[in-house]
This record gives structure tokens, C-alpha cells and sequence, in this order.
């Protein structure tokens, strides 16, 4: 399943309401947003049961200031829109950990 880009506080609710949702809090001009961006387009091809979607901090920033987003890339698991799990930073295994225990749970 490919990764969706959230425009809107609406989209972004409907996207972790059910099932569940890895988010990827990002901004364009943040390098290490950009060096981890194939993987999490990666990751959503191996875990097709997961739904994953990028917000942009810059563009959606109710989003980004309700979550008290402050370090990009930030990472948020929900499931069944509530929030497991997060962590910032572009760390591949702990990217990788949050999904496996998504899928598995």
C-alpha cells in the first residue's frame, strides 16, 4: 500500500480512526526527513495491512502543533486511532521495530 500524504485535519483523523497507522512527521527541507523516506515507502510495501501516511509539518500544522510535534522526523503508531507509540529521529530499526509490532500485535 503506498504512503499517503495527509492535507488536512480531516484526512489525517479518518487515516488513524480505524485499523492500524504508522504517521511519518516530516518537513521538505529536513535531510534526515529525506534520507528515510524510501524506507518508509519500503516498510508500507512489506506491511500491507499497515496503513502509512506523511504529514507535512510545514503544510498540515494543526496537525503538527496538536501532537506537539518539535523534532522531525517524528514517527506515531496508532491503532484503532490510539496512539501506541512514537519516537523521533530517522532511526531505521526502531522504524522497523514500530512496524513489526504493529503488524504482529
Amino acid at each position: 500500500m503506498p504512503v499517503t500524504e495527509i492535507t488536512s485535519v480531516t484526512q489525517f483523523n479518518e487515516m488513524i480512526a480505524t485499523g492500524d497507522c504508522i504517521v511519518d512527521f516530516y518537513a521538505t527541507w529536513c535531510g534526515p526527513c529525506r534520507s528515510i523516506s524510501p524506507y518508509v515507502e519500503e516498510l508500507s510495501r512489506q506491511y500491507p495491512t499497515i496503513k502509512f501516511c506523511r504529514v507535512d509539518t510545514s503544510q498540515v500544522q494543526t496537525v503538527a502543533a496538536f501532537y506537539q510535534i518539535r523534532c522531525i522526523p517524528t514517527f506515531y503508531f496508532f491503532s484503532n486511532g490510539i496512539k501506541m507509540s512514537q519516537f523521533s529521529g530517522a532511526d531505521r530499526q526502531k522504524l522497523n521495530d514500530m512496524a513489526m509490532w504493529a503488524y504482529y500485535q
